[in-house]
């Protein structure tokens, strides 16, 4: 096992699992071992008898390369996994202890699948930044055990599933700045290309910018958190403050968009939806949290302005206003 893994195993049995299925999270945790009877956990309870599960949890010490290994590994089990296999978002954490939170996906697998998945995933252990386990159920499908994999060691470390509360606060949420949400050009700076126009205090004409720190933390911290809006940061939190070293608009106009009419455009157009498009039509929740994202952001004054009537009946005037796109 790399060396950087060995204190997140260390505290294995401590943390926390979730897995987000219809928009909400389903949460779990592990126990090296079982005192009495327990509830089978709910993300465990939709399953059939034959089901397996899976997990991979990215684990990179490069915190940039670990983002986009993320990104890239979603795409590579939907093209990889049989169908039916329900990849679904996860995380692991320790409650409320910042810093914990590491990424990855959940997924099911018949059990005529499994000889193919575990050979996928025996693979990404050897390459890349992963931790992986796979859960199985006892012959009376009331317990389910993990199975944390080391090729290193060559052996498993196995836990027992079993139910977890949420947590007071949403683990993303401890996270959020300087990783989901950066505030200094320092911290940015492998982002901020093709902004820097917008940097100067020296701008003394009026400027509309199109989307900008607003919508990029707002689509960032909405992202972040999975769940119903109350999962939020809570009003007033510093991670809604505006970055001091980035020139704050005078006015944010938030342009919403009926979907129906969005798609009428963007075919209108000739134009593809983009994954966060999607993602806004097919998940409400995740919607609300952008907009609700929007208007917690602390600086400038931020105005709704729904922009589904035809441009001449859109009472909008945005000079001198940056105009953040909500499609």
């Amino acid at each position: 096992m790399a060396r950087h893994l060995k204190p997140l195993v260390q505290r294995w049995s401590s943390r926390v699992f979730s897995v987000e299925l219809d928009g909400a999270p389903l949460y779990f945790g592990i126990r090296e071992k079982l005192r009495g009877a327990t509830v089978l956990p709910a993300v465990f309870s939709r399953l059939q008898k034959e089901d397996r599960c899976y997990s991979l949890l990215v684990c990179s010490r490069d915190r940039i390369r670990g983002d986009r290994f993320h990104w890239e590994l979603r795409d590579k089990l939907l093209k990889d996994l049989p169908p039916g296999s329900d990849v679904a978002t996860m995380s692991s954490f320790l409650p409320d202890e910042k810093g914990s939170l590491v990424k990855g996906y959940f997924f099911k697998s018949r059990a005529e699948n499994s000889p193919l998945i575990e050979g996928i995933l025996s693979d990404l252990e050897h390459t890349d930044p992963v931790l992986v386990c796979s859960y199985s159920q006892s012959e009376d499908g009331q317990q389910w055990t993990q199975n944390l994999w080391s090729h290193a060691e060559k052996k498993q470390m196995k836990f027992y599933v079993v139910p977890s509360e949420a947590p007071k606060h949403h683990p993303s949420a401890l996270n959020m700045i300087n990783s989901d949400v950066f505030y200094s050009l320092d911290e940015a700076s492998w982002l901020s290309h093709g902004t820097g126009s917008c940097h100067s205090p020296s701008v003394s004409h009026l400027l509309s910018v199109p989307r900008f720190w607003h919508s990029t933390a707002a689509y960032a911290i909405a992202t972040a958190v999975t769940g119903p809006v109350s999962n939020l940061p809570h009003d007033g939190s510093e991670v809604y403050c505006w970055p001091s070293d980035l020139l704050q608009p005078s006015l944010v106009v938030l342009l919403t968009l009926d979907p129906e009419e969005r798609t009428r455009r963007l075919r209108n157009r000739g134009l593809m939806k983009t994954d966060e498009e999607q993602e806004l039509d097919h998940n409400k929740r995740f919607r609300d949290r952008v907009e609700e994202a929007y208007q917690r952001i602390i600086g400038p004054l931020c105005i709704t302005v729904d922009a589904s009537p035809s441009a001449d009946l859109v009472p909008l005037d945005s000079s001198g206003c940056q105009v953040s796109m909500f499609p």
